[in-house]
């Protein structure tokens, strides 16, 4: 009887369950379709484009850590090049009051005791002007570095290529004075302990960090086993010039010639986690499309958190956390690219160095928590009042920068004016009540046409007219000149 029933009788269920399997499967087809394509293929989309800025965001890391130490080195070579006593000794020697035997009693010691007190600079070769040796003090430094250092202009301490057993970085550091000019050089070479320290510093998800020119071995390499197979990886190209599969690299030129820092990135690695978590996500949509919901919140709620945590950590590199503005490292960073964009289209570049006055004031009567508040205002204020190509920073403690792009003389002082009579127009609104705040501030307008300017001369002629705003009774804007 069952059998009868089942094979005669009405067939409205079978075809039920079957309208039923069908909708199930064209449902979960489609879903998993949107799902892939509205889903999966975006999201691998957007984490190859997250690789790429992860890659730009490592090697700049790296750059600033690796230029920090560089800085370092530059900063003590023209200190021990600063000292007036040795360099009017070196004046009376190339005047003819004294003989270098007499120079080099006097100076050398001097020198010697610099070397002593500095962790970093372990040899110093003392020249004179034409190239001509004088003295040397601490470790030997191969005499051929000092024709390099004539080929250079000499105004500034230099880089030069890296000198061999043991490895050192050398640098070549002019010595003026304000009456006779350049007076001589010192070939200085620094220890390198402080850039392997900074490579190793270095530690980033699935990224290796190594300091390489193209035409030699590695010098410095992150030296943990978990980099071997990058560091392989990089052998390779510099020997070849092609890389390895399942390994992304980048590089940036060092203040070193010939000098790069590259990073070298586990492609196959960033990717291996999540490619597995999506392979899994598409057999259970395969199976059933309500289990492949639920399944796609749970797998991707740790991607996405990582998407998040990444982008918080760039966030917190890059702006002051408290008034959302650049920070400092950023500012600096922003302002080489403007001015190297400045030299390259010939357009003129204005700053803005502005601080609050009397800031000490307000923390001192009201306390740090309404002191923050004011800050945070400065911040609101800063974006609703420039272009949106305008650039503002914190620069540090109560004192904020603005890089005004293709902006001259005239319309950054109006600008800085606008910016100061909006403050001082509005009270900040705090815990404490309304508080009247007011800023000084400096302008400075830089054209390539009228002579090439370094960072900080251009940082610090801004500051120096903010400094007169203050001097003059605050509460205004002082335009600095600049001198070709």
């Amino acid at each position: 009887m069952m059998g009868s029933n089942y094979h005669g009788g009405p067939r409205r269920r079978p075809r039920s369950i079957s309208a039923v399997y069908a909708l199930v499967i064209l449902s979960g087809t489609l879903i998993s379709a949107t799902f892939y394509l509205f889903g999966i293929r975006p999201l691998s989309d957007l984490l190859r484009s997250f690789l790429a800025a992860q890659i730009s965001h490592n090697l700049e890391d790296g750059m600033h850590a690796v230029d920090a130490v560089f800085t370092r080195h530059r900063d003590l070579a023209a200190q021990v090049a600063s000292r007036s006593v040795i360099r009017s000794r070196q004046i009376d020697f190339l005047q003819g009051r004294i003989g270098a035997a007499d120079l080099a009693a006097f100076a050398a010691p001097k020198l010697a005791d610099a070397v002593r007190s500095s962790t970093e600079i372990v040899g110093i070769v003392r020249h004179a002007p034409d190239g001509r040796f004088l003295f040397s003090v601490g470790e030997a430094i191969p005499e051929t570095l000092a024709a390099d250092c004539l080929s250079l202009p000499l105004t500034e301490p230099r880089p030069l290529p890296m000198t061999a057993s043991p490895l050192r970085f050398a640098y070549c550091s002019p010595i003026r004075d304000a009456r006779y000019g350049l007076v001589g050089f010192d070939v200085i070479a620094a220890a390198t302990d402080a850039v392997q320290q900074a490579i190793d510093a270095l530690d980033r998800p699935m990224a290796s960090f190594a300091l390489a020119s193209r035409s030699t071995d590695i010098a410095f390499r992150q030296t943990p086993p978990a980099h071997e197979a990058a560091m392989t990886a990089l052998s390779l190209f510099l020997t070849t010039g092609r890389g390895q599969p399942g390994y992304v690299l980048e590089s940036a030129a060092t203040g070193v010639p010939g000098l790069s820092l590259f990073t070298v990135v586990d492609q196959e690695g960033f990717y291996e986690q999540i490619r597995d978590k999506l392979r899994t996500l598409l057999i259970t949509l395969g199976v059933a499309a309500s289990i492949i919901l639920a399944a796609a919140v749970v797998l991707l709620k740790p991607v996405i958190r990582a998407l998040l945590d990444e982008q918080r950590l760039i966030e917190m590199a890059t702006y002051d956390m408290l008034t959302g503005l650049l920070n400092w490292g950023a500012f600096h960073s922003t302002l080489d690219r403007e001015m190297e964009r400045a030299r390259r289209y010939r357009h003129p570049l204005s700053l803005i160095l502005f601080d609050i006055d009397f800031f000490k004031r307000v923390n001192d009567t009201h306390g740090h928590p309404v002191g923050d508040e004011v800050l945070r205002e400065i911040g609101r204020v800063c974006p609703r009042l420039f272009r949106r190509t305008d650039i503002s920073a914190r620069y540090g403690g109560e004192e904020f920068a603005v890089i005004l792009p293709e902006t001259g003389e005239p319309h950054a002082g109006d600008l800085a004016d606008r910016l100061r009579l909006a403050i001082a127009d509005a009270p900040v609104a705090t815990a404490a009540g309304p508080i009247a705040v007011t800023v000084s501030a400096g302008v400075l307008t830089w054209r390539p046409a009228q002579g090439d300017v370094t960072k900080a001369e251009l940082i610090a002629k801004a500051d120096a007219a903010l400094y007169a705003s203050k001097a003059a009774g605050r509460n205004r804007v002082t335009a600095a000149a600049f001198e070709a």
